[in-house]
């Protein structure tokens, strides 16, 4: 289930690259997070959270029960934390 909604204002103001990106050293970072729940949004489920790196693919994948900001800054910083250690 997506919690995403659609719109039509920031579509053509966010670009979206698929290839060629201008990224010569690893730190570039994408995030993109996964609801777990089922058919509803409502009540306590599990957040995926992928963090890849731009220029290596490196990916990190997490998990958190809260997509609030202390839920997802502490699986970020674990995530991240991995990363660098990886390096």
């Amino acid at each position: 289930m997506s919690g995403a909604k659609p719109g039509t204002l920031l579509k053509h103001q966010i670009p979206i690259r698929t290839m060629h990106w201008d990224i010569t050293l690893p730190g570039f970072m994408e995030a993109d997070t996964v609801a777990h729940c089922g058919n509803s949004l409502a009540g306590d489920f599990v957040w995926g959270l992928t963090l890849s790196d731009i220029l290596t693919g490196w990916t990190e994948c997490r998990a958190t029960w809260s997509k609030g900001s202390s839920g997802m800054i502490g699986t970020s910083a674990k995530s991240w934390l991995g990363y660098v250690s990886y390096f």
